[in-house]
């Protein structure tokens, strides 16, 4: 097995090389955010409503960079 980092727009996400399959190794907020930002991408129709998911990403940063990325 072969495992490299890539930095993304808010943290680091490993990928492993597995018998010719490649595996991202990412926590359960970076997988939320990385879900979010993958549907925000495809669909300009997606909005986020909550409580504390502005600017600052809320309590858990699940949202932290979507709001510079794509506006309020």
């Amino acid at each position: 097995m072969h495992t490299t980092t890539i930095d993304t727009h808010t943290s680091s996400v490993e990928f492993d090389f597995v018998k010719g399959h490649i595996a991202a190794t990412m926590t359960l907020i970076q997988a939320i955010t990385d879900g979010l930002r993958h549907e925000m991408t495809q669909n300009p129709d997606v909005v986020i409503f909550g409580e504390d998911v502005g600017r600052n990403g809320g309590v858990f940063r699940a949202t932290d960079g979507l709001q510079s990325e794509f506006g309020e």
